[in-house]
């Protein structure tokens, strides 16, 4: 694998120092997202339990394949201003979570 044979090439002192506190710094920062989205998603009728799996997957499938195929140190997880969207759809709307999930697949 590419990022394996990269790992090998850049083996200095203080590599696997320096990855494992950007690791951590990174996962701290935005750790809070894992809390934030299932609150709001509870709003528009989904229950906490499976926003915070939702949101879990989400980070953790979407960080390793911008790992993987991209070769960037990127954190991706879902972002606030569509959830905004999908409560406000869902919620004030009143048209239920599954329309406003199909909008968000619809809007791309």
């Amino acid at each position: 694998m590419r990022v394996l044979k990269q790992f090998r090439e850049r083996q200095g002192i203080g590599f696997w120092r320096r990855e494992l506190i950007a690791g951590l710094t990174t996962f701290i920062t935005a750790v809070y997202i894992i809390m934030v989205i299932p609150t709001i998603m509870s709003q528009a009728g989904i229950s906490i339990q499976a926003g915070f799996i939702a949101t879990c997957l989400v980070a953790g499938v979407g960080t390793l394949v911008s790992a993987f195929f991209s070769d960037y140190p990127l954190l991706i997880a879902p972002g606030l201003g569509l959830l905004s969207y999908f409560v406000v759809i869902s919620g004030r709307l009143a048209l239920g979570f599954h329309a406003a999930l199909a909008a968000v697949f619809v809007a791309g």
